[in-house]
């Protein structure tokens, strides 16, 4: 596994880059290591079956093994696809703990799947659904609602459009995110908490990286009017010799991105602004103050980007239900990478590593997003956010919302 800022290797131990400090992101597809055991168990961890197992490990890790093989290996790891043994109070209270953060928007398929997917939990659903009815009955009945009707969505496969898009809703609280979706798969390919998504830098050098890191181009990039999107749509277009290799257009238009914010907004994000909202009424919060929001991006950014990363492994992970309004159903990373598996096959436009790296350089991408990200910040604030940390002995980045709440009301105490 590597790390996505320098590439540096991360040992098995690592928590943090050895040469740039960053902390090692969740395990996802593309930043797998070489080992054979890792890789089956977090193909079986995120719940494919096997067949789709074995059609990973063919295509993506050149692992040619028959079934039985695959069984056998499981066996020696000791995966199974039900955990017999699980202890039930253990897991109400997992279940607890989440519905106390964002999680409480999830229904039994959600929280099902992150059991599955961050706490390596498998158990029936139908357990995971009689303990939110158990414990969590009122959000059980507020999570029963009706959906819009939408017009259907229709691609050419993988990497046939990517659609790009900036987050505003946690701006107010100096929390802006940035994302894109494959439109085929709606597989996440990025979520990026950042000081600032208005500035062209952070688009381009979100999408370079991603470019880079899956080694495949969309044929079509779609994004709204916003300035900050003229540079990505100058690499795409140059990348194709295409001026139309680019698309702008409205944000109602840009269909597949707009969709997920909007369904976040019902579950994550919403509970997210509501936890701002009550640090702004009990006066811990100032949006326009900048010390406060200076201690927010310190005490939350590292900690919310955590949070995303999972959010995007969840979701890329979950099984989209078949519906009138799309083509395809199944797991977004499987439609991605397997497209042959329901009858598409890949769109993208592969990329000469020597191309992309050029434009990187030309552009001085990557040192000017870490410009940005550090600019505006002062450092003998940031020194005296350490110092309490320190002197209370404080686990950093926090490793939940509570700590992250506790972390932020006493430095902004000791600030007034």
């Amino acid at each position: 596994m590597y790390c996505h800022q320098c590439g540096r290797a991360f040992s098995d131990d690592d928590v943090f880059c050895t040469g740039c400090g960053t902390k090692k992101r969740p395990m996802d597809i593309s930043n797998l290591g070489d080992s054979e055991e890792e890789i089956i168990e977090y193909y079986f961890r995120r719940g494919f079956q096997y067949s789709t197992i074995l059609c990973f490990l063919t295509r993506k890790h050149n692992i040619n093994m028959s079934l039985r093989t695959l069984k056998r290996r499981l066996s020696a790891l000791n995966l199974k696809k039900r955990d017999d043994n699980i202890n039930l109070g253990q897991l109400r209270q997992i279940i607890r703990t989440e519905i106390q953060g964002p999680s409480c928007q999830l229904g039994y398929r959600g929280m099902w799947n992150k059991l599955r997917t961050t706490y390596n939990i498998t158990v029936p659903r139908d357990t995971v659904m009689e303990i939110l009815k158990e414990i969590d009955p009122e959000g059980t009945e507020k999570r029963k609602s009706r959906k819009l009707q939408r017009r259907v969505y229709r691609s050419g496969g993988p990497n046939s459009a990517w659609h790009m898009d900036g987050y505003d809703k946690l701006k107010p609280y100096g929390l802006p995110i940035h994302g894109c979706v494959d439109g085929f798969s709606r597989k996440i390919l990025w979520l990026e908490v950042c000081k600032t998504n208005n500035n062209p830098i952070m688009p381009a050098m979100y999408f370079l990286r991603t470019v880079k890191q899956l080694n495949v181009l969309p044929m079509k990039f779609r994004t709204d009017c916003g300035t900050e999107n003229g540079l990505v749509a100058a690499i795409q277009c140059a990348f194709h010799d295409n001026e139309n290799a680019h698309q702008y257009g409205q944000s109602i238009r840009n269909q597949r991105i707009e969709n997920w914010w909007s369904h976040q907004r019902r579950g994550f994000t919403n509970w997210i602004i509501t936890y701002f909202k009550e640090l702004v009424d009990d006066g811990y919060l100032i949006p326009g103050n900048e010390n406060h929001k200076a201690c927010v991006w310190f005490v939350y950014s590292k900690f919310l980007q955590t949070e995303l990363d999972k959010v995007k492994i969840e979701w890329n992970n979950h099984y989209i239900r078949h519906s009138n309004y799309c083509e395809v159903s199944g797991k977004p990373d499987e439609l991605y990478f397997l497209p042959e598996t329901v009858d598409y096959e890949e769109c993208g436009l592969q990329v000469p590593h020597d191309d992309i790296e050029a434009i990187i350089e030309h552009e001085n991408i990557f040192d000017r997003a870490s410009d940005i990200e550090n600019e505006n910040t002062d450092p003998d604030l940031k020194d005296f956010f350490e110092y309490i940390i320190n002197e209370s002995r404080l686990e950093y980045p926090p490793k939940n919302w509570e700590c992250a709440l506790f972390m932020y009301k006493l430095i902004i105490d000791h600030l007034n």
